[in-house]
């Protein structure tokens, strides 16, 4: 993954929000509306909702749909490519609500929409906003459903406890962690899971130095990987005191889409679950 596209992945899973007023009501789109998506999530939203066709333009770092993301790209949201959206003369550009935002101001160039886009409440909320302005209503509210049916489930007292990496910073030696309340840290309790005690209501950037993640020791550790390979299992296995390295509960979720902030996140629910219940060494 190239390093700025880590970084948005960061920014939407470990949690960075700021105190942006949360947009006012708008009317929904028209069929020629021309939409402009800097946020992958969004992006791929939108398409699950039926709106593929009001998007002119997408974010650098889109990935699905497919379809969708052949579509021209116009740099993301915290670096607008601003000459190449403005060239799509757009009636609305759309992206999440970040600590990091664009550094200029984009209502020079078209409407704008800045949607909450951290937990599963604000994600929610961000998708009946979108079902709104489509006009896509009963294809909003039934993606709802589908999200709060598989993602709102709470955590499981008796399930293993989980604890799920994202990063490692071998400059610092710390590693990022997903946090119990973003959209991410709702896999655990989907998929019969419950968070460690010592990360629920974690203030301040979610990273743990080596001795902190033993002194946790969580019962399992799943890093989120995209790719196939992955040099953080290795540095975590040099961590024996780890009950997780002793007993063989070390374990990496992966796929294209597993760090999205769109509806494809549920599809990782499953091979989840499935994992937790492998039985380990004794």
């Amino acid at each position: 993954m190239r390093p700025c596209s880590l970084l948005a992945c960061f920014v939407a899973i470990i949690g960075c929000t700021n105190d942006a007023p949360r947009p006012t009501a708008a009317p929904s789109a028209s069929a020629a509306e021309r939409w402009v998506s800097l946020s992958p999530g969004i992006t791929e939203t939108i398409a699950a909702l039926g709106g593929a066709a009001s998007l002119v333009a997408v974010s650098d770092y889109c990935a699905r749909p497919a379809a969708v993301c052949t579509k021209p790209r116009v740099g993301h949201a915290l670096r607008p490519d601003l000459e190449a959206i403005a060239a799509l003369r757009p009636d609305l550009i759309v992206y999440e609500q970040t600590q990091q935002g664009p550094g200029t101001d984009l209502s020079r160039l078209a409407r704008v929409e800045v949607l909450p886009w951290l937990s599963l409440e604000e994600i929610t909320g961000s998708i009946e906003r979108l079902g709104q302005r489509l006009g896509r209503t009963d294809a909003a509210d039934a993606l709802l459903r589908r999200m709060r049916a598989v993602l709102g489930r709470a955590p499981n007292p008796a399930g293993p406890e989980v604890l799920m990496l994202l990063g490692y910073s071998q400059g610092s030696g710390t590693f990022w962690f997903v946090k119990p309340e973003s959209l991410h840290g709702h896999l655990v309790p989907a998929a019969g899971g419950r968070p460690p005690a010592a990360v629920v209501g974690w203030s301040g950037p979610p990273k743990l130095t080596a001795e902190d993640l033993v002194r946790i020791d969580p019962e399992w550790i799943v890093v989120l990987s995209q790719g196939d390979e992955d040099g953080r299992l290795d540095t975590i296995r040099r961590l024996s005191p780890l009950r997780a390295v002793k007993q063989d509960r070390l374990r990496r979720l992966t796929g294209p889409g597993v760090l999205s902030t769109g509806p494809t996140l549920v599809d990782y629910v499953a091979p989840l679950a499935a994992a937790l219940k492998e039985s380990p060494s004794p």
